[in-house]
């Protein structure tokens, strides 16, 4: 339902309101990947999509490491659900 609504429903409303990026970040299988969306025009398209090192920026400068983060994640509440 999550996935739905951050890559469908939400998408829309986001575009009307002017929203330029946003990103989503999954658990797959053994890693997390983040996938950031950049509006064109009136519709999103994937501008990256890394289980790795992500940087951007936009709208300011930020880094996230996903490896680490999975590995935090972990530390503190167990596995991940798929």
């Amino acid at each position: 339902m999550s996935d739905r609504r951050d890559r469908h429903d939400k998408v829309r409303l986001y575009a009307r309101s002017g929203v330029r990026s946003y990103w989503v970040i999954d658990p797959r299988d053994d890693s997390l990947t983040l996938t950031e969306y950049v509006l064109r025009g009136d519709a999103y398209r994937v501008a990256t999509e890394t289980d790795g090192l992500f940087v951007t920026d936009q709208p300011w400068k930020v880094s996230v490491d996903l490896p680490a983060l999975l590995a935090e994640a972990r530390e503190h509440f167990g596995d991940l659900p798929d």
